[in-house]
Protein backbone atom coordinates (compact mmCIF):
# COMPACT_ATOMS: atom_id res chain seq x y z
CA UNK A 1 0.00 0.00 0.00
CA UNK A 2 1.18 3.59 -1.06
CA UNK A 3 2.23 6.44 1.50
CA UNK A 4 -0.47 8.37 0.64
CA UNK A 5 -2.96 5.56 0.44
CA UNK A 6 -1.97 4.43 3.75
CA UNK A 7 -2.66 8.10 5.24
CA UNK A 8 -5.74 8.78 3.43
CA UNK A 9 -7.31 5.38 4.83
CA UNK A 10 -5.34 5.79 8.00
CA UNK A 11 -5.03 9.05 9.93
CA UNK A 12 -6.49 11.17 7.46
CA UNK A 13 -10.04 9.16 7.32
CA UNK A 14 -11.35 11.98 9.29
CA UNK A 15 -12.56 15.25 7.41
CA UNK A 16 -11.47 17.26 10.48
CA UNK A 17 -8.00 16.31 9.64
CA UNK A 18 -8.29 15.95 6.16
CA UNK A 19 -9.76 20.00 6.14
CA UNK A 20 -6.64 20.89 8.63
CA UNK A 21 -4.02 19.30 5.92
CA UNK A 22 -5.58 20.74 3.28
CA UNK A 23 -6.09 24.62 4.77
CA UNK A 24 -1.97 23.94 5.62
CA UNK A 25 -1.44 22.96 2.35
CA UNK A 26 -3.35 25.84 0.50
CA UNK A 27 -1.68 28.29 2.98
CA UNK A 28 1.39 27.35 2.33
CA UNK A 29 1.25 27.69 -1.53
CA UNK A 30 -0.61 30.77 -0.85
CA UNK A 31 2.82 32.38 1.62
CA UNK A 32 5.24 30.43 -0.89
CA UNK A 33 3.09 32.45 -4.01
CA UNK A 34 3.07 36.01 -2.50
CA UNK A 35 6.04 36.54 -0.42
CA UNK A 36 8.98 37.54 -2.53
CA UNK A 37 10.54 34.88 -4.08
CA UNK A 38 14.03 33.86 -3.83
CA UNK A 39 14.34 33.51 -7.70
CA UNK A 40 11.72 35.19 -10.02
CA UNK A 41 9.16 33.14 -11.96
CA UNK A 42 8.98 36.01 -14.38
CA UNK A 43 9.36 34.27 -17.80
CA UNK A 44 9.71 30.54 -16.37
CA UNK A 45 6.73 28.65 -17.61
CA UNK A 46 4.39 27.35 -15.37
CA UNK A 47 1.80 24.39 -15.11
CA UNK A 48 -1.54 24.82 -13.45
CA UNK A 49 -4.09 22.05 -13.24
CA UNK A 50 -7.43 23.03 -12.32
CA UNK A 51 -7.10 26.06 -13.19
CA UNK A 52 -11.02 27.03 -13.98
CA UNK A 53 -11.92 27.53 -10.85
CA UNK A 54 -11.43 27.48 -7.19
CA UNK A 55 -7.92 27.26 -5.48
CA UNK A 56 -6.06 26.13 -9.14
CA UNK A 57 -7.37 29.45 -10.63
CA UNK A 58 -6.43 31.48 -7.64
CA UNK A 59 -3.01 29.87 -7.98
CA UNK A 60 -3.05 31.04 -11.43
CA UNK A 61 -4.02 34.60 -10.60
CA UNK A 62 -1.00 35.06 -8.12
CA UNK A 63 1.64 33.23 -10.67
CA UNK A 64 0.48 35.96 -13.40
CA UNK A 65 1.19 38.46 -10.98
CA UNK A 66 4.80 37.01 -10.35
CA UNK A 67 5.31 37.21 -14.34
CA UNK A 68 5.54 33.51 -15.15
CA UNK A 69 4.12 32.20 -18.38
CA UNK A 70 1.26 30.13 -17.81
CA UNK A 71 0.05 26.98 -18.71
CA UNK A 72 -3.61 25.93 -17.78
CA UNK A 73 -5.42 22.41 -17.76
CA UNK A 74 -8.84 21.63 -16.82
CA UNK A 75 -11.84 19.87 -17.76
CA UNK A 76 -14.41 22.22 -17.60
CA UNK A 77 -13.86 24.45 -21.44
CA UNK A 78 -15.91 27.66 -21.06
CA UNK A 79 -14.59 28.10 -17.12
CA UNK A 80 -10.75 27.82 -18.47
CA UNK A 81 -11.91 30.29 -21.01
CA UNK A 82 -13.10 32.56 -19.03
CA UNK A 83 -10.09 32.31 -16.82
CA UNK A 84 -7.63 33.37 -19.43
CA UNK A 85 -9.96 36.15 -20.35
CA UNK A 86 -9.51 37.29 -16.62
CA UNK A 87 -5.77 36.99 -16.97
CA UNK A 88 -5.40 38.41 -19.92
CA UNK A 89 -7.64 41.41 -18.82
CA UNK A 90 -5.72 42.50 -15.96
CA UNK A 91 -2.31 45.02 -16.23
CA UNK A 92 0.16 43.45 -14.15
CA UNK A 93 2.79 45.31 -13.30
CA UNK A 94 5.78 42.43 -14.74
CA UNK A 95 3.98 43.08 -17.90
CA UNK A 96 1.57 41.47 -20.35
CA UNK A 97 1.39 37.05 -18.97
CA UNK A 98 1.55 34.56 -21.95
CA UNK A 99 -0.96 32.03 -21.35
CA UNK A 100 -1.89 28.91 -22.58
CA UNK A 101 -4.81 26.70 -22.65
CA UNK A 102 -5.92 23.28 -22.64
CA UNK A 103 -9.12 21.33 -21.88
CA UNK A 104 -7.28 18.28 -20.16
CA UNK A 105 -9.20 15.38 -18.67
CA UNK A 106 -6.80 14.36 -15.74
CA UNK A 107 -8.92 11.10 -15.13
CA UNK A 108 -7.96 9.41 -18.54
CA UNK A 109 -4.12 8.38 -18.79
CA UNK A 110 -3.67 9.15 -22.80
CA UNK A 111 -5.26 12.31 -22.74
CA UNK A 112 -2.73 13.75 -20.08
CA UNK A 113 0.01 12.37 -22.55
CA UNK A 114 -1.41 13.98 -25.33
CA UNK A 115 -1.75 17.22 -23.85
CA UNK A 116 1.31 17.23 -22.28
CA UNK A 117 3.02 16.51 -26.11
CA UNK A 118 1.01 19.62 -27.39
CA UNK A 119 2.03 21.69 -24.25
CA UNK A 120 5.25 20.90 -24.86
CA UNK A 121 5.41 21.70 -29.17
CA UNK A 122 3.33 24.88 -28.22
CA UNK A 123 5.95 25.78 -24.85
CA UNK A 124 9.38 25.19 -26.96
CA UNK A 125 7.76 27.23 -29.84
CA UNK A 126 7.57 30.31 -28.17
Amino acid sequence: MSFVRQLVEGPLRSKWVRGGLAALVLSQAYKLLTQSPRRSLKGKCVLVTGAANGVGRLIAMLLAAKGARLVLWDIQAEALAQTVADITARHYATGPVEVLSYVCDLSKRQNIFDVADRTKADCQAK
